[in-house]
């Protein structure tokens, strides 16, 4: 998980996005790179280490298994959504200008995407840890003896 958790903040400072315009009548193309915080979406930065911060704050005060995990499932999806967002806002602005995705993206994605797994992962062990049957018969099947033959 720390390496996913990683992978999301580095992604963040690396560039997202590549933007290759060709000014009207030239066979020039011009390539720009930009760092996922520099790409007109003010605040992403803050909003990620947010996110991120907001894991790290669930597995290290509480230690319940289930808050954690439904705190690192919700963030990668979040992490996912919010690149994938990103994405399709930035390809839907230019008329005369191309994008290609670089790795800040990918490792922001592949970082949530992660996360999202692990979360998942830790919800459904604790379900399938969880007794089945009421308080009274769980607590009878803990106390009783084991049989012999």
């Amino acid at each position: 998980m720390t390496g996913s958790l990683l992978a999301v903040v580095v992604g963040t400072y690396l560039p997202w996005l590549r933007r290759s315009e060709r000014p009207p009548g030239e066979s020039l193309v011009l390539s720009l790179f930009r760092a996922g915080v520099e790409t007109g979406f003010g605040g992403l930065d803050v909003v990620v280490l947010g996110l991120v911060a907001g894991v790290l704050v669930a597995h290290w005060s509480d230690g319940r298994d289930r808050l954690c995990a439904s705190v690192t499932l919700l963030v990668g999806v979040l992490l996912v959504l919010l690149a994938v967002g990103y994405l399709f806002a930035a390809a839907s602005v230019g008329h005369n200008t191309n994008y290609s995705v670089e790795l800040g993206w990918y490792l922001s994605v592949l970082g949530g995407a992660v996360l999202a797994v692990v979360g998942g992962v830790g919800l459904s062990e604790e379900e399938a840890a969880e007794p089945v049957g009421d308080d009274e018969t769980v607590e009878r099947r803990e106390h009783a003896e084991p049989a012999t033959e």
